[in-house]
């Protein structure tokens, strides 16, 4: 109700009694809805518009700023206040200056601006980017009538206050009143006013006491700067609330889409063909298959039926049951690996879910930031991620680094370590992969053939059958005078033959 007509009146006739006379020394802003006025006498009025609200304090004259600003109505400078007065029955201040400007401060809500005008004419503006040219004197007349609703409708700034002690002064029953109206206004004028607490915890400017009052005011200035400074302080809470709670319920649906991935992911490895049992009939019926096949149909003589297996048609029987027998070496690792990551997002959620919680509990500003601190510790923003220069994989516990581009293989290499191990495709253009292990662990024959998969899948052998792909220390991986983005010289290097990760 700060910027009720009424309230804004009573603001006008009190700040009229602290500055008429003395003159405007400096004005202003700070930002496209910051506004700063000192006056000859010390008093600092800071306006400041949020939230379609029209805010006003009285900062200590120290704090008036010095830096970074931009000096605003220029015309008014050094000029002395004549008179403070309001819009009638609107919700308007009007500062009347020697020289015959006036500043209007209008409280329109979204359109609440701050115009400098003489005779009339609009001669600057603040916060309204396309103002009219001329601007006529705002307000009107309060309208009686003994119907609550034709009064309200009559007039809009009335609020459910007024009219309750309206009521109570039973002015819609009176003979007179005009007279009822002039002396409702005395004592509204007189009384004390309220910042009480609502429901949400929001303050709330109110002509009455309410069940949870934080302060009583006879200084409507006073009432006025600790209103604008609780509701504010209250806003960047809620705003930051509502922030950490979008972005924890953003990431928690995301993960668990990617649970639903997972689950259907390892429903699918669990129920795919037994690549040993596979092979086994392979190897059974060697000289059943004729040569350059890509299918046969034969029979599965674990369970009685018969069984189509896919063949590479440049493998020979022998060669395609290798192929099953090498996949059967690491189905169960991949299994393994990802109930790992499943239970590992499934974790994760539980974190989020108890920190959601946190959020919507949280009562203080500072707890909010220290949840936003750790959020942003905890989690790299999807810009770092996106300046990565490698695509990251897991296998057996290590990291598997892939090279996105022919500079950001030069930027991989700058990031090996001594005990990780470097592999390439052979003879084609691919990326560089490293095999992370700082720590130098052993490494096992399916990890090392799962980091050369990925070598020949990111490179011009990925359909082949069978790639061959080197492999070394970066210690051997070195730069030359006049390569290209990506290109490298091994001195050193073992070759291993793998099919191209699927």
């Amino acid at each position: 109700m700060h910027n009720n007509a009424l309230i804004l009146a009573r603001y006008a006739n009190a700040l009229h009694q602290v500055l008429h006379g003395s003159s405007l020394l400096h004005c202003v802003s700070t930002s496209s809805n910051d506004i700063h006025f000192l006056f000859s006498n010390g008093y600092y009025l800071m306006v400041r518009f949020h939230n379609h609200h029209t805010f006003f304090l009285r900062p200590e004259r120290d704090h008036f700023p010095k830096k970074n600003v931009l000096h605003q109505f220029k015309d008014t400078v050094n000029q002395e206040v004549i008179k403070i007065t309001h819009y009638k029955n609107d919700r308007g201040i009007v500062i009347a200056f020697g020289n015959s400007y006036l500043l209007h401060i209008q409280c329109f809500g979204r359109r609440s601006a701050i115009y400098l005008v003489k005779d009339n004419q609009v001669i600057d503006s603040f916060k309204d980017l396309n103002p009219k040219d001329t601007l006529e004197p705002a307000g009107s007349d309060l309208v009686y009538a003994s119907e609550i609703s034709e009064f309200v409708q009559s007039n809009r700034f009335i609020t459910e206050e007024i009219i309750s002690i309206l009521n109570q002064r039973n002015f819609f029953a009176t003979s007179n009143p005009q007279q009822s109206w002039l002396d409702f206004l005395e004592d509204f004028n007189a009384k004390n006013v309220f910042i009480n607490r609502a429901q949400d915890q929001a303050p709330a400017f109110s002509i009455e006491q309410g069940a949870n009052t934080i302060e009583s005011y006879s200084n409507i200035i006073d009432a006025f700067h600790d209103f604008a400074r609780l509701f504010l302080a209250y806003s960047r809470q809620a705003q930051l609330k509502q922030r950490l709670l979008q972005e924890t319920n953003k990431t928690i649906t995301q993960l668990a889409k990617r649970v639903k991935k997972l689950v259907k992911a390892l429903e699918k490895l669990k129920n795919r063909p037994d690549f040993k049992q596979i092979g086994d009939i392979l190897m059974a019926n060697l000289y059943a298959i004729e040569p350059n096949r890509t299918e046969v149909e034969l029979d599965n003589f674990y369970t009685g039926d018969k069984i189509k297996v896919a063949l590479k048609r440049d493998l020979n029987p022998q060669k395609n049951a290798e192929r099953y027998y090498q996949k059967s070496k690491n189905a169960h690792l991949e299994v393994q690996h990802t109930e790992r990551q499943l239970n590992s997002v499934r974790q994760e959620i539980l974190q989020l879910e108890s920190k959601r919680s946190e959020i919507e509990q949280s009562t203080g500003h500072k707890e909010l930031q220290q949840l936003d601190k750790q959020r942003k510790l905890r989690e790299p923003s999807i810009k770092e991620i996106k300046q990565l220069p490698y695509k990251h994989f897991s296998f057996q516990g290590f990291d598997i680094w892939v090279g996105k581009s022919a500079k950001a293989n030069d930027d991989l290499l700058k990031l090996a370590h001594k005990n990780d191990t470097w592999l390439h495709a052979r003879g084609v253009a691919g990326s560089h992969v490293l095999l992370k292990n700082p720590e130098g662990k052993p490494i096992s024959e399916p990890l090392l053939e799962y980091a050369a998969s990925l070598a020949a899948k990111f490179s011009k052998s990925q359909n082949d059958s069978l790639a061959a792909v080197i492999y070394t220390s970066p210690k051997h991986v070195r730069k030359f005078k006049g390569a290209l983005p990506g290109q490298v010289r091994v001195d050193r290097e073992e070759v291993i033959l793998v099919e191209p990760a699927i």
